[in-house]
């Protein structure tokens, strides 16, 4: 959807570290998924007794105030609406490029075959098992068609 009045959305690209300037922000090509970046007068300035997490998330805006990363991932489209792909801590990321969950349930959830909700769950494989998991996907993938 698109932004609320007095609410700046921008989108950066994808980050897991913390970003300490503003200087430091790398913003997102349009049309490309990004993470999403809010300011306004309504962003809190820090997380209560949590200095690790704003960290991870506050950025000191020119001019005052901060900005809050929110930890989902979405791109704008051409006549301003932003469209949610996922959550930055659920992207999985393949030699072949960045998956998002959103993207990816919405082709499950189309495939004539309708099976039970099954939960995939990603974990950081050794590189040996990696190339395992990926060869059972390439073959799951081409057993569905």
């Amino acid at each position: 959807g698109r932004p609320l009045p007095n609410v700046d959305v921008q989108l950066i690209q994808i980050s897991d570290d913390p970003i300490a300037s503003w200087d430091e922000l790398s913003m997102q090509n349009p049309g490309d998924v990004g993470e999403v970046l809010v300011r306004s007068p309504m962003v809190t300035e820090a997380y209560y007794n949590r200095p690790g997490s704003t960290e991870a998330a506050k950025i000191p805006s020119p001019g005052g105030g901060v900005a809050h990363r929110m930890g989902d991932l979405g791109f704008m489209d051409d006549e301003g609406r932003l469209w949610f792909c996922g959550r930055k801590s659920q992207r999985v990321r393949t030699p072949e490029g960045t998956l998002f969950t959103v993207p990816c349930e919405l082709v499950f959830n189309q495939h004539p075959i309708r099976v039970p909700p099954v939960f995939l769950c990603f974990v950081d494989l050794a590189e040996a098992d990696r190339e395992r998991v990926q060869d059972d996907f390439v073959i799951m993938k081409s057993l569905s068609y």
